[in-house]
């Protein structure tokens, strides 16, 4: 669609000639409205018309996330992953240690699709690997593998069963995983497996 085209000519302009020191704050506000448009048509979930977000990593730069990405992004089991510290109590040592099990999913993601592309993986083992990096940590407890060892819990038994619909947690609108995965042709027992 020529409105996606044009966002992304508008991202590749930014990434090119906007991202340096002197003119990052102008760069932040252009990321700020791309995403403020994107996230009112974001919404829509249908196949046909390409949407795409743009998301600002603090690693990986610009991140494009497409239409199945923001779906699973917007469900409220990875919502949550936004509080839940990659690596729990190390922050108190090491305040720069504050990343969390959201940013690590969507660096996992992005990761996962550069690997598939580098390998040649069709569109649907593409998908399957991106939502498979995704989705991958989605069990975590609170305080990550630190208050997994005391309760003596896995949080790949409970990812895999979150991302089956064998198990819903206690959050409003939860349980919306493998309906989106299978809306798109995704299969969600392949994707726990991985």
């Amino acid at each position: 669609c020529l409105t996606c085209e044009v966002l992304t000519m508008l991202n590749i302009i930014l990434i090119t000639y906007l991202q340096s020191y002197l003119l990052l704050p102008i760069f932040n506000v252009c990321v700020q409205l791309i995403n403020h448009f994107l996230n009112v048509t974001h919404l829509t979930f249908t196949h046909e018309h390409h949407i795409m977000k743009v998301l600002a990593d603090t690693i990986h730069g610009i991140v494009d996330l497409d239409e199945l990405q923001i779906g699973l992004i917007d469900q409220p089991e990875l919502q949550r992953l936004a509080w839940v510290h990659q690596l729990a109590f190390t922050k108190l040592v090491f305040p720069g240690a504050n990343h969390t099990r959201f940013e690590h999913s969507i660096g996992c993601s992005y990761l996962a699709g550069k690997i598939a592309n580098q390998l040649e993986l069709t569109k649907d083992e593409k998908r399957t690997v991106i939502a498979a990096g995704l989705l991958h940590d989605i069990g975590h407890p609170p305080m990550s593998h630190t208050l997994e060892k005391f309760l003596h819990f896995s949080h790949e038994k409970l990812a895999s069963k979150i991302i089956t619909g064998q198990e819903k947690l206690f959050l409003p609108e939860s349980g919306q995983i493998p309906i989106i995965l299978e809306s798109y042709g995704l299969d969600p027992e392949k994707i726990a497996e991985i």
